[in-house]
């Protein structure tokens, strides 16, 4: 997740945690257990939210050019102001926020393989897709005009490995919890490590594998 949003965006700081998609996403859970209890499981509003919080992040960085600086500056601020109103509701709501406190501040610990079968299912389907992408991601590296060159749009080519990412991030959240700046390390490792990753595809590949190396 982190190694496409670094690549779509060209940014070496832009992560779930610093676009401010995880602050989101506790909001999001916080909102949907105080006024939509009914609703099962946090796999909607964990989406929600990290959708929400990428099109503002986007949208507000839109007009400076999605400039490196501005993206994470605009991911940060919006993260602090998000994690704001759930401390405020967490004051006011503790009681129905109960499975909040636990799920925010994430856990690997696991007694069946539930977790593990789905997240791999969902992994593996953003991989295929993401490895299918490899060349069009690989290419935003060479700048606009010569992806317009050979035929290829940025706009839609950052727009697929943008869902990708929030796709990803959304999954592993849902199911573990928030543990944040796991993705940031592992990319940087990741693009460090294996030589010409960028080359070959913005070194998704790498940055999967080094992460859970990171939590163990």
């Amino acid at each position: 997740s982190a190694a496409l949003m670094r690549q779509a965006l060209q940014n070496p700081l832009a992560e779930p945690g610093t676009l401010g998609l995880l602050s989101a996403a506790r909001l999001s859970v916080a909102v949907s257990l105080i006024w939509f209890p009914a609703l099962a499981g946090l796999q909607l509003p964990v989406l929600a939210g990290c959708t929400v919080a990428a099109l503002l992040v986007l949208g507000l960085s839109a007009c400076r050019g999605f400039s490196p600086l501005f993206v994470v500056l605009n991911g940060m601020i919006l993260g602090l102001c998000l994690d704001a109103a759930t401390s405020m509701l967490l004051l006011t709501h503790f009681e129905e926020l109960g499975e909040l406190v636990i799920w925010q501040s994430g856990s690997l610990a696991q007694d069946n393989w539930r977790t593990a079968s789905i997240l791999s299912g969902c992994l593996a389907l953003a991989a295929g897709a993401t490895f299918l992408l490899r060349r069009p991601i690989g290419w935003l590296d060479l700048g606009e005009a010569s992806m317009r060159g050979v035929g290829l749009s940025p706009s839609r080519v950052r727009a697929l490995a943008f869902v990708l990412a929030i796709l990803a991030a959304a999954a592993v959240t849902m199911e573990t919890g928030i543990i944040a700046f796991v993705g940031l390390a592992g990319a940087a490792l990741a693009s460090g490590v294996a030589s010409g990753a960028a080359a070959t595809g913005c070194g998704s590949g790498e940055a999967s594998a080094t992460g859970p190396i990171i939590c163990w």
